[in-house]
């Protein structure tokens, strides 16, 4: 049996349920190990996933920066990064096949782990990967039925991938030219917009929309679990690896540059 391990961002975790099948692949043996820091996104996703969706099992290897230090630059070189990895290597001890989300500094694991690591993302979309490796074609059920309350979601954990005010103001107008009513959603920040406090209410937030807009970040992915219409929007180019299906299918990421385009 494969132990597949999820230890990246809360992004990746969400890619990761998206694609399991409802019915395991009889010649394809593996479980979902999760770290425990994306337990509080599992436990308000669950209303949303299926039975199949619900297996995952967590392990406390204290990571507290939302991924697994080794696979960062910023907190390589830290005595975190030493910690979480001998926690990795005590609860991995006598496990014999490991697979990692991608192939990042899967030697670091390998080194840690001595296991044998293989990996279900290298290269192209991430989507593609992970259906790759369960073996299953996801049917697209999302369609877009005349929406007309559409939520935006500037904010990333990355500052250089949020939507920019000049950006937000034109594509305000461009989707009021198209009778669309517009709110922004922010994560703890009462004087912009809406304001979310946690996965429960982000979650919720999307459910109840018609439409999402947002960056490239965890709310598209979301929406793309819920099975919600939205589009993606990017600094400076399109990053065709994260690219939801939804939005590959109906034409629906987009550079800032590109604001003036929109159509819904």
């Amino acid at each position: 049996m494969e132990t597949v391990l999820l230890l990246r961002s809360f992004g990746d975790f969400v890619v990761a349920l998206y694609h399991i099948p409802a019915h395991q692949d009889p010649n394809k043996s593996y479980r979902l190990v999760a770290s425990k820091h994306l337990e509080p996104l599992y436990q308000s996703l669950l209303p949303f996933l299926s039975p199949a969706q619900s297996s995952v099992a967590f392990i406390d290897l204290g990571i507290q920066h939302h991924i697994l230090s080794g696979f960062t630059n910023r907190y390589f070189f830290t005595q975190e990064n030493i910690r979480e990895l001998r926690n990795l290597q005590m609860q991995m001890k006598g496990v014999a096949n490991i697979v990692l989300e991608q192939n990042i500094r899967s030697w670091w694991i390998q080194l840690a782990c001595k296991s044998k690591i293989s990996s279900i993302h290298q290269s192209g979309n991430i989507y593609d990967s992970w259906e790759k490796f369960y073996g299953n074609k996801t049917l697209l059920k999302t369609t877009i039925a005349s929406p007309k309350n559409v939520l935006i979601f500037p904010d990333s954990r990355l500052q250089r991938k949020e939507i920019t005010e000049t950006v937000l103001m034109k594509l305000e107008t461009q989707l009021a030219d198209q009778n669309m009513n517009t709110s922004r959603a922010y994560f703890n920040n009462t004087a912009k917009g809406i304001s979310y406090r946690n996965f429960t209410e982000l979650l919720q937030l999307i459910a109840d929309a018609d439409y999402i807009i947002s960056s490239d970040s965890l709310p598209a992915h979301a929406a793309q679990l819920l099975q919600k219409p939205h589009a993606i929007f990017h600094a400076n180019k399109i990053n065709q690896e994260w690219v939801t299906p939804f939005a590959k299918e109906n034409g629906t990421a987009f550079t800032f540059d590109q604001v003036n385009s929109i159509k819904i």
